[in-house]
C-alpha cells in the first residue's frame, strides 16, 4: 500500500509540474517515483512468487512507457520557456 501512495504521489507531482510548469516540482516528483521504483525492486519483490514478479515487472514496464509517452507529449510545456530564455540571451 505504501508503495503505491508513493507512485501516486509522484505522479501527481509530475503532473502538477508539467501544468503549473514548476522544475523542481517535476524533478522532485521523478525523483520520488525513482525512490519508489528501487524500494520496489529491493524490497517488495522479495516477498513475492515467481508469476506475481512477472506480473509486476511487465505492469512497471507498461507504467515507464505510458509516463514516457504523457512527459513527451507534454514537453511543450516547459521545453518552450527553455528556448525562449536561450534565445533572449543570444540577442542581447
Amino acid at each position: 500500500g505504501v508503495s503505491i501512495l508513493w507512485g501516486l504521489f509522484g505522479v501527481g507531482m509530475i503532473a502538477g509540474g508539467i501544468r503549473k510548469n514548476v522544475k523542481g516540482l517535476r524533478y522532485a516528483g521523478l525523483g520520488l517515483f525513482a525512490v519508489d521504483v528501487f524500494k520496489i525492486f529491493i524490497y517488495d519483490l522479495s516477498n513475492l512468487s515467481q508469476m506475481h514478479r512477472i506480473i509486476a515487472f511487465i505492469a512497471l514496464g507498461l507504467v515507464f512507457m505510458a509516463g514516457g509517452f504523457v512527459y513527451i507529449k507534454c514537453r511543450e510545456r516547459f521545453c518552450v520557456e527553455n528556448t525562449v530564455n536561450e534565445n533572449e540571451g543570444g540577442l542581447k
